[in-house]
């Protein structure tokens, strides 16, 4: 049974390799990225950020100063926002081909907005930016 259909079921095999070449694979939704951007960032994990993060110049600069900075105003003896409270994880807007997800940092003392930009790549959503807002939305 297996000796004519084995030739059959190769050459589909490799014909849905062929036609999988090239195409891009997207993966993860855009908001799980930035959720796990996100707790990322909460945590300090670096290879998890790193590995969220698009391919792009300075691409360790970019997480490193992030994670630094927000590392520092959650425990940082000098910081002015005290402990961390609580992370929402807003829903992602579009921006063209990119989406922008929001998310809201309580801190004892203020609460701060980060704007998270993702663009689709062929690995998948990627994180091309990361800041504060200036006004909560």
């Amino acid at each position: 049974m297996w000796k004519g259909t084995w030739p059959w079921c190769m050459r589909i095999l490799a014909m849905c390799l062929l036609f999988s070449c090239g195409q891009p694979t997207i993966g993860q939704a855009p908001e799980d990225v930035h959720a796990a951007w996100v707790q990322a960032m909460r945590t300090s994990d670096r290879a998890a950020a790193l590995a969220l993060a698009a391919d792009q110049p300075f691409k360790e600069a970019f997480v490193d100063d992030h994670l630094r900075t927000i590392r520092d105003k959650m425990t940082a003896a000098s910081s002015r926002t005290g402990p961390l409270e609580t992370v929402e994880v807003r829903a992602m807007t579009d921006n063209g081909q990119q989406k922008v997800g929001v998310s809201v940092w309580r801190f004892q003392h203020r609460t701060d907005c980060y704007s998270t930009v993702l663009t689709p790549t062929p690995g998948g959503w990627k994180v091309i930016g990361w800041g504060t807002l200036l006004r909560c939305v």
